[in-house]
């Protein structure tokens, strides 16, 4: 190659970034609010941080339900085992059987979608609400069993999603450790309900578009929080009234 050539670099950023950074922005509000105290301990807190179970994609989990946990020993149980291999394995196959199949099926569709057409590009976006549940939820059964195995209790993630009856209530089912960081973290500091209507709605509205950016560094997720947040507010508005 000519040596005089540039080569983009690319950075490599740590495995699970956005979790350990939420849950390190959890602490330090809830320290500086008050809700927490400070950590001495500092194998405890880094234990937090780096928890492996859930640092690859959650859940995002909060200092106060984690570090106590870290004290005592820890028993082999049977019965945790026994429950928790089988979730595990249901999480395998929703990630692998379902999701990973589904994910081969849509992807040509979503690369090049004018060469479909809308019975294609419907089934591709149909399907995908399919793949992305299983893929995450998925995750999310084997991250919490494994922790279940090795005496943790991980909160669940996700509560039967597409049974919600509403868009307020879907997100109170979806993801629901960084449903709830949105709302503690971003919704309330900015106010929360706790102001006047229009700005309540403003703080629905920019709190989705915030979720939506932490997704990805593209414009395709700030418009996917926009129209989530567009949804929440309309809701929200025939709620009120």
């Amino acid at each position: 190659s000519n040596p005089s050539e540039f080569r983009a670099i690319g950075f490599i950023l740590p495995l699970g970034i956005s979790f350990y950074t939420f849950q390190a922005i959890a602490y330090a509000v809830d320290v500086y609010r008050g809700i927490l105290k400070p950590e001495r301990n500092f194998s405890d807190f880094s234990l937090f941080l780096l928890f492996f179970p859930q640092l690859v994609a959650g859940p995002i989990m909060r200092a106060d339900v984690l570090i106590p946990q870290f004290q005592g020993r820890k028993l082999f149980s049977k019965e945790n085992f026994s429950l928790g291999i089988g979730q595990i394995a249901l999480g395998i196959f929703k990630k692998t059987m379902i999701a990973d199949p589904i994910s081969d099926f849509i992807e040509p569709i979503f690369a090049n979608p004018a060469n479909y057409d809308f019975a294609a590009c419907f089934l591709g976006v149909y399907f995908f609400t399919i793949q992305i549940y299983c893929d995450f939820a998925g995750y999310s059964d084997i991250t919490i069993n494994a922790g279940k195995i090795l005496g943790f209790n991980i909160p669940i993630n996700f509560k039967r999603p597409y049974l919600a009856s509403s868009s307020t209530d879907l997100w109170r089912r979806w993801h629901i450790s960084l449903s709830t960081w949105l709302r503690d973290y971003i919704y309330i500091t900015l106010g929360g309900s706790r102001v006047a209507l229009l700005r309540n709605y403003f703080n629905v509205f920019v709190t989705m578009v915030i979720g939506g950016a932490w997704h990805g560094a593209a414009w395709t997720f700030i418009i996917w929080g926009f129209i989530c947040g567009v949804s929440l507010t309309i809701e929200k508005f025939f709620f009120f009234f």
